[in-house]
């Protein structure tokens, strides 16, 4: 009712213009009310407006018309208002409904605009009015409240006039007294009457209030009630529908799963044809290789092929001799180019001599000359082994005195590299072959990803044959192109196998055919199994007949170890490159074993085998880090490359043995390598 009679009498001002004149009155509302500054505004008023100014407080006093307004008796009604919150706002919106007029059509104006209007409003309607206008203003500002408080400060008292001025002593005495009783005893009968009456007003007003909001509540609650239960009703019916259409959609799942397993069963068996045949297909590809090779150096002489690189080798070395009568290279580097020219000279001397042997008696031993080797015993560099591959000499058997050739019966050892698959994997050797390696042989030997192997073909008593592999440099399983996880076995709906991770129930595979028809596992037993990265089904990787078998100590801490939740977070081999402009030596094993870790990082690879240390000396003091494999060369190479990191500031690590442990040092010390680098 206050609000509609509020929005009535305020001449029609908009619901947002009225919304700030609220919020003015609500900070006037919560602050001290100004007696003072009020009185001083009921003075400033004209006899009208002071009579309009008690019907809209809704005060009632006799004041005749042709007597003046009774401003004290008036005030001391409104000071007794002030008590109730409610009778304050009431005042509050009484006083801006009486300034109203003083905006005028300014509302829409800036306070910069309205405060250089003030000359004129005060003259027009006066210094408090034009104060309690500031007071009220519905667009409060830092220039507003400066200006409000400067009047507040200096604003001196109205004059009284004399037709507004309570009436003077004399006056009083020239009256009756019977009078003046007459008048305080009205206006204390007035007074009580209105203080029960507001009481009376203030608590049906209460209780209506209550009785209104309960039965809105209780409006409230029916609604939602039926509302919910409509709701309720229209699920129930989408339940029924969605249910009849399940069950059909069921039967015919379950008519295509029957056709689909059908299908899987005879596209596993071409599979595993094709994959035999592929093996076979490769292991004649290989024979008829090695027979075409040794058809080739049947029909091709050795001694021609020999002097062809002969020749090579003198051009080569001529062309180093020209050059370093040209001095193109530094003085450190001539010296190696002339240690290079040399070692080709006494490679010619020696295909030379082993191809073209100087005429000798017929009694003397067919053995090398010791004073070749002992020229220079350590030929195995880069141009021996070339010599090895186009000849096909073997290890080079004839130069070492140390190393007897081969027996026919005897396998050559073959280098390789493995690559893991979600079950098992395969050996990609050096000369093209290869052969698969099952999944109990890669948990037996602990291969992992990328490892770099030795593969010895050895034959059992009962005539068949295997590959014996021997671990060069291991692996890392994190850029496998699968997953391994630690779970158990779950037997599902339809007699489906499923298996589950036991740290994240939701990676939730199911299981291979193939390893159920083998395996033949049970629902609840525990298991390591493989999932491919672009794969649906899980092959099992070992699996455990009883929890009694993984209390073993050494068993469950492999387990833990190789399927912690952080093995899930998969490597990638797109590294963002973290040592640009960095160089990186490694001293010990082969270079093909580190160069991918090395050069994903974004540095550039120096590599030693370990077996002539000083040809590196220089790039080495070039370098900004320096790694060591112990198990892969000598302590002399590394101990003389440790001198010379250490003489030039440069960083050393010790490789552990494997490729993840390579990917561990350059991460962990990257900031001690960039630092050298920046240096």
């Amino acid at each position: 009712m206050k609000e509609e009679w509020l929005q009535e009498a305020s001449g029609g001002l908009s619901a947002s213009e009225l919304k700030n004149f609220k919020n003015s009155i609500a900070k006037l509302w919560a602050a001290p009310f100004s007696m003072k500054d009020f009185t001083n505004l009921v003075h400033e008023m004209t006899e009208a407006q002071k009579r309009r100014f008690q019907s809209l407080l809704n005060i009632k006093l006799k004041a005749p018309v042709n007597r003046p307004f009774p401003v004290d008796g008036f005030l001391q009604l409104v000071r007794m208002r002030l008590h109730k919150p409610n009778e304050k706002l009431h005042i509050l919106q009484s006083i801006m409904l009486h300034i109203i007029p003083i905006y005028e059509d300014d509302l829409h104006k800036s306070d910069e605009e309205f405060l250089a209007m003030e000359h004129d409003k005060r003259e027009q309607y006066g210094a408090w009015h034009y104060l309690w206008a500031l007071r009220l203003y519905p667009k409060p500002s830092d220039r507003i409240a400066e200006r409000l408080s400067e009047l507040e400060q200096t604003l001196p008292p109205p004059a009284v006039t004399a037709a507004s001025r309570a009436p003077s002593e004399p006056d009083r005495q020239e009256r009756q007294p019977a009078a003046d009783a007459k008048e305080r005893q009205l206006l204390a009968q007035e007074r009580e009457r209105r203080i029960k009456a507001e009481q009376v007003i203030d608590g049906l007003n209460k209780t209506a209030r209550l009785t209104e909001a309960k039965l809105q509540r209780m409006a409230d609650a029916q609604d939602q009630l039926q509302r919910a239960n409509q709701e309720l009703e229209q699920q129930r019916l989408e339940l029924l529908q969605r249910i009849e259409h399940e069950r059909k959609r069921i039967a015919q799942l379950e008519y295509e799963q029957g056709q689909l397993n059908a299908e899987v069963k005879k596209l596993q068996a071409a599979i595993q044809d094709l994959e035999e045949r592929e093996i076979r297909t490769a292991a004649a590809f290989v024979r008829e290789k090695a027979a075409l090779k040794q058809q080739i150096d049947l029909a091709r002489s050795p001694s021609a092929s020999a002097d062809q690189l002969i020749a090579h080798l003198y051009d080569e070395a001529l062309s180093l001799m020209n050059m370093l009568r040209q001095r193109v290279w530094p003085r450190q580097e001539q010296a190696e180019k002339r240690q290079d020219m040399a070692y080709m000279l006494d490679l010619a001397g020696r295909i030379e001599t082993l191809f073209d042997p100087p005429e000798a008696p017929e009694a003397q031993p067919d053995k090398p000359n010791p004073t070749n080797h002992s020229s220079r015993p350590a030929v195995e560099d880069k141009f021996t082994d070339e010599a090895a591959i186009s000849l096909d000499l073997g290890p080079l058997a004839p130069i070492h005195e140390e190393s007897p050739s081969p027996s026919s019966d005897e396998k050559p050892k073959r280098s390789g590299t493995f690559y893991r698959k979600d079950h098992g994997g395969y050996v990609q050797l050096e000369d093209g072959g290869f052969f698969r390696v099952t999944e109990s042989v890669v948990n037996a030997i602990g291969l992992e990803h990328e490892a770099e192997v030795e593969c010895e073909l050895q034959r059992r008593p009962d005539g068949s044959t295997y590959q014996h592999i021997t671990i060069l440099f291991q692996g890392d399983d994190a850029f496998a192109p699968m997953e391994q996880y630690l779970g158990y076995v779950e037997l599902g709906e339809r007699h489906t196998y499923y298996c589950v991770d036991i740290h994240n129930p939701d990676n939730r595979f199911p299981l291979h055919e193939r390893d159920i028809e083998i395996q033949r596992p049970f629902d609840g037993d525990p298991c390591v199994f493989n999932v491919a990265a672009d794969g649906e089904y899980a092959r099992l990787s070992k699996l455990f007949s009883d929890q009694a078998e993984l209390k073993n100590g050494r068993e469950e801490a492999a387990l833990r170890k190789r399927s912690t939740p952080d093995k899930r977070k998969k490597a990638s081999k797109a590294v963002d490159p973290f040592l640009e402009g960095c160089k990186v030596a490694v001293i010990g094993g082969q270079a093909k074993w580190f160069e991918s870790v090395v050069r994903e990082t974004g540095a550039e690879f120096v590599h030693e085998n370990g077996e002539h240390p000083e040809r590196m000396f220089a790039e080495l003091r070039k370098c900004h880090a320096l790694f060591k494999l112990y198990t892969a060369t000598s302590h002399e190479a590394i101990w003389s490359g440790v001198e010379i990191a250490k003489s030039n500031g440069i960083p050393h690590f010790m490789i552990e043995g494997s490729k993840s442990n390579l990917r561990k040092l350059l991460w962990d010390n990257r900031d001690l390598i960039l630092s050298k680098a920046g240096s």
